[in-house]
């Protein structure tokens, strides 16, 4: 891997821009790999020891919780890119070889007329299927060109995901205008849909579940609803997966919400302003 960096602006909630440098390097300890992250804010005249952001209201302690949430934004997602590449390159190449191999066996004990030559083949189906659903998981967590993708294009591979590992009838409808989103935009709304639907797989014992998008008076809204048990109770301010969605949604100048009927179900619900840096 070596080093992988990024330099990102990170706009302040009192409306200053602070330039972040975000670098991740991959070591080795103990004979074990390890991913490790460095985040350092860049500003002219910027020295070690000075607070990293300081506003008129003295809202220094906010704005470094509003940094941390974006490096912690921008380590997820280079290491899930790291991940998606790593079990593409690495663990698709042993599966092709053993798949190969298989394949060989079975010729082999067929033209011999060996009755072990349809476990082989059988075992040679297993591998191109376990190829498959490996190329599925390492396109999610590592979408080759989603930055060039439109947004309904990358929300039609989630629902195409949950359709072909799940039972649930997942649907994808809407009014898009996505010609106007912008590319980082179309890439966190893509992430946060990915989060919500993991948790009606994981969590809601739903049958059905629905992603849908509009626009409506300069307004994104898009929609995950799903007919399960709902969120219980102190859940939306808990875990992990649901913190960094909203971080996401802030992130991209959105806001999001997590909606229970009384009647069951929930939706996920993200809203953005066409003016918070959706437009390209």
């Amino acid at each position: 891997m070596g080093v992988s960096a990024a330099v990102t602006r990170h706009t302040c909630s009192d409306g200053s821009s602070v330039p972040m440098a975000v670098s991740l390097t991959e070591a080795a300890a103990a004979g074990k790999r390890q991913i490790v992250v460095c985040c350092t804010p860049v500003r002219p005249g910027y020295a070690a020891g000075q607070p990293v952001a300081q506003t008129s209201q003295g809202g220094a302690a906010g704005q470094l919780s509003e940094l941390c949430n974006q490096c912690h934004l921008h380590t997820i997602d280079q290491t899930m890119r790291i991940i998606g590449q790593d079990i593409h390159d690495n663990v698709g190449q042993i599966l092709t070889s053993a798949a190969l191999m298989a394949g060989m066996l079975e010729e082999s004990l067929r033209r011999r007329k060996q009755a072990e030559a349809s476990m082989a083949g059988q075992l040679s189906g297993q591998l191109r299927s376990a190829i498959g659903k490996m190329r599925d998981i390492s396109h999610l967590l590592h979408p080759i060109g989603a930055e060039a993708m439109s947004l309904p294009a990358l929300l039609a591979a989630v629902v195409k995901q949950v359709r072909a590992s799940t039972c649930i009838d997942a649907q994808l409808v809407g009014d898009w205008t996505d010609a106007a989103i912008g590319a980082e935009t179309t890439v966190q709304i893509y992430r946060i849909a990915q989060e919500a639907v993991n948790n009606i797989m994981r969590h809601s014992e739903a049958t059905s579940m629905t992603i849908s998008g509009q626009v409506l008076d300069g307004t994104i809204r898009i929609a995950i609803t799903d007919n399960g048990r709902g969120l219980e109770s102190g859940v939306q301010q808990a875990g992990l997966g649901l913190t960094t969605m909203q971080a996401r949604a802030t992130k991209i100048g959105g806001s999001l919400r997590f909606i229970t009927p009384s009647g069951g179900g929930t939706t996920v619900e993200l809203l953005l302003g066409l003016n918070h840096g959706a437009i390209k």
